[in-house]
This record gives structure tokens, sequence and C-alpha cells, in this order.
């Protein structure tokens, strides 16, 4: 069946790694993500001191079925909420 990604930036403290960001994000988002990677770390004035924008791509696919986008929107909104609680995550604007 086919896939979904979504990729998102989110703003984060510079001293957290990036695993620990996908490996919130596989905790989160469960069965329905097939893959997650970093894409991209930037850093810079625009973003204050000791912050840094990370880049990642997920990539959500279900073993029986087509996904909707009503699924992949609920399980992606529970990804980024972990985010924020668990790391302050914000998206990058």
């Amino acid at each position: 069946y086919p896939s979904v990604q979504r990729d998102i930036a989110v703003v984060v403290d510079d001293a957290i790694p990036s695993g620990d960001l996908t490996a919130t994000i596989r905790e989160a988002a469960g069965e329905l993500l097939e893959s997650v990677h970093v894409f991209d770390v930037f850093k810079g004035e625009r973003l204050g001191a000791d912050k840094k924008s990370v880049a990642i791509a997920l990539v959500y696919r279900h073993a029986e079925h087509t996904l909707t986008d009503e699924e992949v929107t609920a399980v992606h909104d529970g990804v980024l909420t972990r985010l924020s609680e668990q790391f302050g995550a914000e998206l990058r604007k």
C-alpha cells in the first residue's frame, strides 16, 4: 500500500541529540511509522542562542490498507505533541 511522507522542522535546544528526537518519534507514532530520518540540522542567529532546527522526514504506511489523511494527521499530531512535551520542541516557522 502507498506510503505518506510528512516532513517537519522543529526548533529545540542545541544540547538535545537528534537521535533522542527520532527515538521519541518512533515511540509516539507506533506501528504506522515506516521510517524516520533527519535530513537537515540548522543553527543560526535567527533561532536564538543555543537553539537548532532539526528537519525530519517521517514515512507512514499501513500493511493492510491505504492510509487516510485523517489517520495520518491523528498520528502525526500526536508525534508533534510528544516532541513539544518532552523536549519543548516548536515547529519552525
